[in-house]
């Protein structure tokens, strides 16, 4: 007889079994397992020959060899794919001479295992498959020169792919979510047919070629090709879906004309491009964007009402903006409006750049000599990060500016900085950090500095030093002020600073610190310094400072499990 408890026990065991069991089902078929398993247990490449040539020992060593280079494990099979062999697999690498080479039955296992996370690669005509990149019947001859190259992660930094002279190809017929990477030149002999497409399938990635002959050795290493490959596979293990909306309205910016360049370093981040033309921004277009770039020749930019709307709420709720050369009628703490003429405009050397995230390790800003200038309207909230000085031929005025708005992050250039005519390498880099700044990682904690007491001290006494212990897991910058003015600054790591206050005239001062890491996150710190005159004797003073500024040999332990109390305002 069973108890009930032994009874209660088989129950338990039961459904913990058939819980720790369950399979996904696709399209009626089961799957084991999605993505992130597959790429940190399996990480391995089938070849699909499947009536073609391709085979990883023969004409496309090279390729086998960039995928062992990454980690993959790599294997090749003649027939016979199915859920068994899909299982263990990471990455299916299929090339065929045939549309219809595979049977229902293959083709079913492979919409599963990319639908469950698995990352497909189509060459030359893709055996039936279609997932969103149907290959068609050939079109013609294509020779080197006859291709256009679009911003995508995978094409980041590559020119043109290189292929056979002379090779047959064939046209990707393309869902509405895929999208062409690679195709013939409009302006060529050829038709502009999609050469190398992408599409998301499920959880999958795929990329689909139409000429077979870029993965052989012949041009495959030499040619660069291989970097099709390395863009492709950091694409498909990068688990979150970035994008990146340029939006032209009004303006000339656009990723495939003056701006190509800065698309394709975008790319370069991993970011899907996507331009609108004669479109506003709208709810469901930002509801899938990470940052949007607006570039526009007028103020109010032509926006409805509720496109504006869409994009105050979007940047709100976290969204990230980028707003060049005049604005938008929403103005986030940084509206720019026109202020004067080609002749007014300035110099690079008349650029003052100030310390913020989006500004690190940049010494300079490149413009153009001509063009209108625009001027800012800055909330308080708001921060310059680039200006005018003083001492130039115009008013000291806000060329870029940032501004955390809610949950958000927005830039404003009052100059259209990424222009192909300007210098691309010096402004890239603002690029660069910007994206860094708003992909920061919010649960990392702010820096946090010590409570300094206030202190007292005789004129002639000496000794008197100020000294803080600094904590952060990205630091960066320190300013410290005395009575409001600059007085040291530098970079810092996590050790105590030590500064020397002796030979103060008799007097009050304030001395404030404030430190930064590299996202721009602060934190401060004041004391109150009161210098005592010395009764009945004569002094002979010092100039009015010295400092040691010397930083302490004493390695600070970074604690993550607590931080002390705040500093005091």
């Amino acid at each position: 007889m069973f108890s009930k408890r032994k009874i209660i026990n088989v129950i338990f065991l039961t459904i913990m079994v058939m819980i720790l069991t369950q399979s996904s089902f696709v399209n009626g078929s089961t799957y084991e397992d999605s993505h992130p398993l597959r790429i940190s247990q399996t990480k391995k490449v089938v070849f699909a020959q499947n009536n073609g040539y391709f085979s990883p020992t023969n004409a496309y060593s090279d390729l086998n060899d960039t995928f062992i280079a990454h980690g993959y494990d790599v294997e090749e099979i003649i027939t016979g794919i199915n859920a068994t062999v899909l299982a263990s697999t990471s990455i299916l690498f299929v090339n065929t001479y045939q549309n219809d080479s595979f049977s229902a039955n293959e083709i079913t296992a492979i919409e599963n295992f990319v639908y469950s996370g698995g990352g497909l690669i189509i060459s030359f005509a893709g055996g039936g498959l279609d997932l969103g990149c149907k290959i068609t019947n050939s079109l013609g001859i294509l020779g080197n020169n006859d291709l256009e190259v679009y911003p995508h992660p995978i094409t980041a930094n590559i020119p043109v792919p290189i292929i056979a002279t002379n090779s047959g190809y064939r046209n990707i017929t393309l869902s509405a979510s895929a999208q062409t990477i690679v195709s013939t030149d409009p302006g060529s002999d050829s038709p502009n047919a999609t050469m190398i497409a992408t599409n998301y399938y499920g959880e999958g990635k795929i990329m689909a070629s139409t000429v077979a002959t870029i993965w052989n050795n012949t041009v495959f290493a030499n040619g660069g090709n291989d970097n099709l490959i390395e863009n492709y596979l950091k694409w498909f293990e990068d688990d979150g879906i970035k994008n990146f909306v340029f939006a032209e309205n009004n303006g000339y910016f656009s990723p495939t004309n003056a701006s190509s360049e800065l698309a394709h370093y975008i790319a370069s981040f991993g970011y899907i491009i996507t331009e609108l033309i004669d479109q506003d921004p709208t709810e469901t277009i930002l509801s899938s964007t990470d940052i949007l770039l607006i570039n526009s020749y007028q103020e109010t930019s032509g926006y409805s009402t509720d496109s504006l709307t869409a994009i105050e709420e979007w940047v709100a709720n976290g969204g990230a903006l980028i707003v060049v050369f005049r604005g938008i009628a929403t103005d986030f703490g940084l509206h720019m409006y026109t202020i004067g003429q080609p002749d007014l405009l300035y110099t690079n050397e008349t650029y003052h750049i100030f310390y913020h995230p989006v500004t690190s390790g940049i010494t300079n800003i490149t413009k153009s000599v001509q063009g209108s200038v625009a001027e800012f309207d800055l909330a308080e909230s708001a921060t310059v990060i680039v200006s005018t000085t003083a001492n130039s031929t115009n008013p000291e005025r806000p060329i870029i500016a940032v501004n955390n708005y809610d949950e958000g992050k927005v830039m404003a250039s009052a100059i259209p900085l990424w222009d192909k005519n300007f210098d691309f390498d010096e402004n890239k880099e603002l690029m660069k950090n910007f994206i860094d700044w708003v992909t920061i990682n919010t649960t990392t904690p702010s820096p946090w500095i010590s409570t300094h007491p206030d202190i007292s001290y005789n004129e002639s006494s000496v000794g008197n030093n100020l000294t803080w212990t600094m904590e952060s897991y990205y630091p960066y910058y320190f300013a410290l002020l005395l009575d409001g003015e600059d007085y040291l600054s530098g970079t810092w790591s996590s050790l105590p600073l030590m500064v020397n206050i002796d030979g103060l005239l008799t007097g009050n001062y304030t001395f404030t610190i404030h430190i930064y890491d590299h996202y721009g996150r602060t934190a401060s710190d004041t004391v109150l310094v009161t210098v005592t005159q010395v009764t009945g004797t004569t002094t002979t003073t010092s100039a009015p400072f010295s400092f040691l500024g010397t930083l302490l040999g004493v390695s600070m332990v970074i604690s993550v499990t607590f931080y002390r109390r705040r500093k005091r305002n």
